[in-house]
């Protein structure tokens, strides 16, 4: 059985799409490995949205091929796509963005028109196939020599072929809902690698969660590049509109068994009330009358029987809390923010004020109680002054973030920022990234300090390395928790007291098995 390795960097959705990838190749009869054992064929999901990105993906790169100098080598994502001539000397193929969902297709042809010994040299990449694929497309070239195109590997055709398999150990998957970005901020690469904007059907999603349901996962995470920007124009509402993410999460929990869902990272402009009350009335019990109706009769029918007509919308009446599992749609929203200043903001093009931001997170605050806001936050870009550093410290000393995720200014070949005038000192870079950081772990204590002593449930992800029997998992809203059993948790809900901090997080004393 031919070993395939996956190694994957950077967001959330190249997360999903090698979990996508790794079933595939799993069901079609490839042994998956860990990254760091010994394949035969290597894979790497690599990113480029920083100069850091980029090294750590070589870096992986020459580490598989010294793990396994006879293993085949394949580089994709971001930095495939944006710069493959960077990555043709040290890998085997280079598949970008584009081509990438067609991955067991080309390494299937490739084994097909040759033995596997010769398909594992790395003289591979200087034949004639693999020389046309940047002029000619990745596809065509191996298409050429197989003598017939590969066939369009679509989800559909995926899940017929996947049989629901059923695992205790699966915690936490990552769906993609949505690919590409229009609207360039002026440091990042993304519009650049991803530059192509669609959205994945919402039936096509659900059957998704469906199948992720089957297999024994616990909790969902929607992920894309711009979430909010969601729109199944196909299927349309009971009013004849598009199904946006709101319409999307609320056919999820209507019509899926998903114990938690949750969201990636969203921009303040897409934060309304409407959009919040998903959140307001709780979450629909799993075993309330209201929901078992839902998978037979369609969730706006259901609702209409229980109110005595029908709902202006698919939220209003359904949400209930579930007893003892907690809400269903996580308490954590990761709204991006970037600078403090409304002057750095407006050179990074940015497509929100402070005061935007400020209107988001108190409606999010007042919307959903305890609910966890996290940020990403830009330091050292180009001319920003120690005046809008303070002013940006300040922000977010003020804003009450459950985390910070702190990050130098990196300059990006073919970006706006790469060349700005003022370009910021590293040193200065560093002190401002250590004075954030800082500011972060200040942040993440004081949020987890307003649940000492409350019983919240968990949903544990696996026995860490503190020690034998010490468990690590997840609230709802999102508070990293340790606690000591002996009875294995791995992705269970289990209630726990919250009774003293950890530097990751806080400690916790069980209660019950719920789940």
């Amino acid at each position: 059985m031919i070993r395939v390795a996956f190694y994957t960097l950077g967001c959330k959705l190249n997360q999903a799409e090698t979990e996508s990838l790794a079933d595939q190749f799993k069901e079609a009869g490839y042994q998956l490995v860990a990254p760091d054992d010994v394949a035969d064929i290597y894979i790497a999901n690599t990113c480029t949205v920083t100069h850091v990105a980029d090294r750590k993906s070589r870096h992986r790169l020459r580490l598989a091929r010294r793990r396994n100098p006879r293993a085949f080598i394949i580089a994709s994502g971001c930095y495939a796509q944006r710069a493959p001539q960077e990555l043709a000397p040290i890998a085997d193929l280079v598949v970008d963005n584009e081509e990438k969902e067609h991955l067991l297709e080309i390494v299937r042809g490739l084994s097909l028109q040759t033995s596997f010994s010769i398909m594992a040299s790395p003289l591979l990449r200087h034949c004639e196939p693999f020389a046309s694929c940047h002029s000619e497309g990745l596809v065509e070239a191996l298409s050429k020599a197989k003598g017939r195109r590969p066939k369009n590997l679509t989800q559909d055709r995926l899940r017929e072929a996947i049989s629901p398999l059923k695992s205790t150990t699966r915690v936490r998957s990552l769906i993609k809902i949505q690919d590409g970005c229009r609207s360039p901020c002026a440091y990042c690469i993304v519009p650049r690698v991803r530059a192509y904007e669609y959205s994945l059907s919402a039936s096509q999603i659900v059957d998704e969660v469906k199948l992720k349901v089957a297999r024994g996962y616990k909790e969902v995470v929607l992920t894309g590049t711009k979430i909010g920007c969601y729109e199944d124009a196909v299927l349309s509402d009971s009013e004849g509109s598009s199904i946006d993410l709101r319409g999307l999460i609320e056919r999820i929990l209507c019509d899926t068994d998903i114990r938690r869902l949750h969201l990636s990272s969203l921009q303040p402009q897409e934060i309304s009330a409407e959009f919040l009350s998903l959140w307001q009335d709780g979450i629909l019990s799993r075993s309330s009358e209201s929901f078992a109706s839902c998978h037979s009769e369609g969730l706006a029918e259901a609702l209409s029987k229980a109110k005595g007509r029908r709902p202006k919308n698919l939220a209003q009446g359904k949400l209930r809390e579930g007893t003892g599992e907690g809400p269903r749609l996580c308490r954590h929203l990761h709204l991006a923010l970037q600078s403090g200043s409304d002057g750095v903001l407006q050179r990074m093009k940015r497509c929100y004020s402070l005061d935007d931001y400020r209107r988001a997170i108190d409606l999010i605050r007042g919307a959903i109680p305890g609910v966890a806001i996290t940020t990403d936050v830009m330091v050292g870009f180009p001319g920003e002054s120690d005046e809008e550093f303070e002013q940006s410290y300040h922000f977010c000393q003020q804003a009450g973030f459950a985390n910070i995720h702190v990050f130098p200014f990196s300059p990006r070949p073919g970006t706006l920022a790469a060349r700005m005038p003022q370009q910021i000192d590293e040193r200065v870079k560093k002190e401002r990234k250590q004075r954030m950081l800082e500011l972060a772990q200040n942040c993440r204590h004081s949020f987890c300090e307003q649940f000492l002593g409350q019983v919240m449930p968990v949903l544990w992800e696996k026995e860490t390395s503190l020690g034998s029997g010490i468990h690590s998992g997840l609230t709802d809203n999102y508070i990293r928790v340790f606690t000591p059993s002996y009875e294995p948790l791995t992705n269970k809900i289990v209630s726990v007291k919250l009774v003293r901090f950890h530097n990751q997080g806080m400690w916790g004393e069980l209660v019950e098995i719920l789940s």
